[in-house]
This record gives C-alpha cells, sequence and structure tokens, in this order.
C-alpha cells in the first residue's frame, strides 16, 4: 500500500516497548517459577528458563548502545542467538505439559548457570568485535519499508524464520494443551506464541537493526508480552481462587470432625440408653425419645456428609453414597440410573443429598423397602422403592419428614412430589431449573 510503512525514526518509543518487554518477561519468569514449584514439570521449568533469558536479553539491549561497526556482535547476533534459544525452550515446553523434572540438584543450578553464561557472553562481546559477518547491510535505509527488504545474512533469515516456525509449533502446542487441561494460562500462552511467530516473520521480511527505528515487529512482540501478562492475570486469579476453596473446604472438614467426634457421639450414646431402658420397661415416652435421637443422629450424619464433600465430585456418585450409608442400616439395595454430566449449583446439591437420605430413609422405616432405584436425569431426581406404597397428595398422608424435604426443596427453587407407584411402592421426585 502506497504510504504505509513498517519502521518509523523514534528511539523513545524504542526503548519503551523493550523496557516492557523485559519488565514482562521477568514477570512471567516469576509466574512460571511459581508453577513449577507446585507442578515440578518439564513444561514450566522450560518456560522459566525461556522468559528468565528473555528478561536478560532485554536488560542487555536497553543498557548496550545501538548497533554499528564496533558493536554489531553484541547488539545484533547476541539478542539473535539469545532470543532464538529462548524461543527453542518453548517449543520443548509445548511438547508434553507432563513430564516431570529429571533432578533436583541440576534444576537448582539451571537458573543461575543460565544468568552466568549469559552475562559472560554479554561482556566477552562487548569488550570488542568479533570476527563474524555482517548482519545487515548499514546502508539499508529504513524508511524504505512499504515492501519487504530481504537483505539481510543468511543466517539471519534462516534464524528468524526458524524462530517464528518454533514460536508456531509452541503456539499449537499450547492451545492444544489448554483444550486438554482447561488451563486458562496456557490458553494465553497460545494466543502470545501465535502474535510471536507473526513478530519474527515480520522482522524477516523487515530486517532491524535492534537500533533507534521502531518497527512493526517491534510493537508485535509486545502484544506477545500482554498476551502472556494476561495469562499471568488468569493464572493469579485462578491461584488465589484454588486457594480460598482450599480454606473452605478444610474448614468444612473441621466442622464435620467436630460434629462427628462430639454431637453425634453423644446422640448415639443417649440412643443405646434409651433402647436398654425401653428393653426393662415398656414406656411410651422412651420410645419417642429413642426416635427423636435416629433424627437427630440422621440429621447429624448428614450435615457431615454435606461438610466432607467436594463441590467437584459427580452428581451421581454424591448421591450414591449419600443414599448407600442410609441403606445399609436397613439391609437395602440401592441401583443408581444416571444420564451423564448432569449439573447442580452447590446449594442445591446439599438440598438435594438431604432429601434423598430422608427418601430412603423413609422407604425403610415406613414403606419397609428392599431396594430403591435412583435416576438421576436434568433437573430431576427420582427415588423409587418397592415398599408398601405411599401418596403424599393424599389429605391425611405426610409427616415432618415430607414437610422437611418439600421445605428444603423450596429453599433452593426446586419442587418435591410423592406419589404411588403404579407396580407397588413410593416414587419421591425432585425437580429444580437445570
Amino acid at each position: 500500500m502506497p504510504g504505509l510503512q513498517f519502521a518509523y525514526v523514534s528511539p523513545r518509543w524504542h526503548l519503551v516497548l523493550e523496557t516492557f518487554d523485559g519488565g514482562a518477561a521477568a514477570a512471567v519468569a516469576v509466574l512460571f517459577f511459581g508453577r513449577y514449584r507446585r507442578s515440578q514439570t518439564v513444561t514450566d521449568l522450560c518456560m522459566t528458563t525461556a522468559f528468565f533469558l528473555l528478561a536478560l536479553n532485554s536488560a542487555a539491549v536497553v543498557m548496550l548502545p545501538p548497533a554499528d561497526e564496533r558493536n554489531a556482535t553484541a547488539a545484533v547476533w547476541l539478542p539473535l542467538v539469545t532470543r532464538l534459544a529462548a524461543a527453542a525452550l518453548v517449543a520443548v515446553a509445548a511438547l508434553d505439559t507432563s513430564l516431570r523434572r529429571p533432578s533436583a540438584v541440576r534444576v537448582h543450578l539451571l537458573l543461575p548457570l543460565t544468568a552466568l553464561a549469559f552475562l559472560t557472553l554479554t561482556a566477552f562481546a562487548a569488550v570488542g568485535p568479533l570476527d563474524l559477518p555482517r548482519a545487515i547491510d548499514p546502508s539499508l535505509d529504513p524508511s524504505d519499508s512499504g515492501r519487504p527488504l530481504l537483505s539481510g545474512h543468511a543466517v539471519i533469515q534462516v534464524a528468524q524464520l526458524v524462530h517464528a516456525l518454533l514460536y508456531a509449533f509452541a503456539s499449537v502446542g499450547f492451545t492444544r494443551a489448554a483444550a486438554r487441561t482447561s488451563d486458562g494460562m496456557l490458553r494465553w500462552i497460545g494466543v502470545g506464541c501465535a502474535i510471536g511467530a507473526c513478530a519474527r516473520l515480520n522482522y524477516l521480511l523487515f530486517p532491524s537493526l535492534y537500533s533507534p527505528w521502531l518497527y512493526t515487529g517491534d510493537v508485535l512482540r509486545t502484544a506477545f508480552y500482554v498476551a502472556l501478562l494476561a495469562g499471568g492475570l488468569r493464572e493469579l486469579q485462578g491461584y488465589w481462587s484454588a486457594q480460598t476453596d482450599a480454606a473452605v473446604f478444610e474448614e468444612r472438614r473441621r466442622l464435620a470432625r467436630d460434629l462427628h467426634d462430639g454431637t453425634v457421639q453423644e446422640l448415639g450414646y443417649i440412643r443405646s440408653l434409651t433402647a436398654a431402658a425401653g428393653r426393662r420397661a415398656a414406656v411410651p415416652e422412651l420410645e419417642r425419645i429413642g426416635a427423636a435421637a435416629d433424627r437427630a443422629l440422621a440429621e447429624a450424619r448428614a450435615a457431615i456428609y454435606a461438610l466432607s464433600t467436594t463441590v467437584d465430585e459427580p452428581l451421581d456418585d454424591l448421591l450414591r453414597r449419600a443414599a448407600v450409608e442410609i441403606a445399609d442400616r436397613y439391609d437395602m439395595t440401592v441401583e443408581i440410573d444416571a444420564a451423564p454430566a448432569v449439573e447442580a449449583t452447590e446449594v442445591a446439591r446439599t438440598a438435594l443429598v438431604r432429601i434423598v437420605r430422608e427418601a430412603v430413609s423413609n422407604a425403610a422405616r415406613h414403606g419397609a423397602a428392599t431396594r430403591v432405584v435412583i435416576r438421576i436425569r436434568s433437573g430431576q431426581v427420582d427415588v423409587v422403592d418397592d415398599g408398601s406404597g405411599f401418596d403424599g397428595s393424599a389429605d391425611d398422608g405426610g409427616g415432618f419428614g415430607l414437610i422437611s424435604m418439600k421445605d428444603r426443596a423450596m429453599s433452593v427453587g426446586a419442587s418435591v412430589s410423592v406419589r404411588r407407584h403404579p407396580g407397588g411402592g413410593t416414587i419421591v421426585s425432585i425437580e429444580w431449573a437445570s
């Protein structure tokens, strides 16, 4: 396009972008180091090393003077080689996100040795010119950047092409890993690597001397770091969210232990004393006390069950464990007929557990059932027993247990209906908005 340029004279903005890139690379290195301490995977170790190397490189580019005949090695060849090595590490990291570290000793030495090697090469290259080929013709006028300028040294061109291919490979690898693991940071890294590949392709078409000239590739490279920082923010958000969930779950487990070791033990003791006294003398009050103790024990166990389960446990497994715990006391069998991936909110799951426990208990105590089938569908759970049958819609039907089930369902926006099964037994249906 006539008048469209890909390079502009702007020493100030060139310095700003390079400094920002270095700071962003350091921040991403710190984030991946934190991930590595938790995961101990080769992926996070390679990413930590790669961005640590990029941060060192940007610091050196900012501090070194612009390229000329005397320091062409330090200002052109060294950054090129360093960034190519970092890109290779990123590509290795994208190969497999599950590989474990090979050795703890090498890990502790890797980052210091990387810094030492880079600083040694930088100092050696900055002392004096080395007998290396000229990277780009210094007479090249960047203002003539309206069309591709494939005029750099062959090694430079090949390196930039390899660089772009490495980032493109990493973009595909990280995007696929993100789809497989639902890792938000990996998804952003895939986006960033795609932008990085475009930046290197731009450097291939419009060679840069890392001079006061600001190239489109410099802007694309900064966009690469912006995408990585966005992924880093996503990682921090996920980390603190996970820490909060872990703290909440630990407190729930503590409450469950306290209930089990205190309230449940005392209620069990009261029930055993009442049963023993009832065997010696038939007193109606003792029978009512024992029944009340049984209900209190059932409520306490339901609370312990709800407090000690995780939010991400599949709903069918959650209800199976709740039903089996009650059914085992009455020598009943439980069958689960569940559709895949039925979802419910945390409060709805808690209510469903309590309602199912009450339904199974009623089937055993009042209906003399020997078998219970729990059907789980999207927005509905049916508890079907083979007992004597009960119709909750009858005028004389329903005790406190049925009222409790309906109240719990209403508290989470659900509804409960109880009806006789045509073949005998009872069907308790819980419906909620899915």
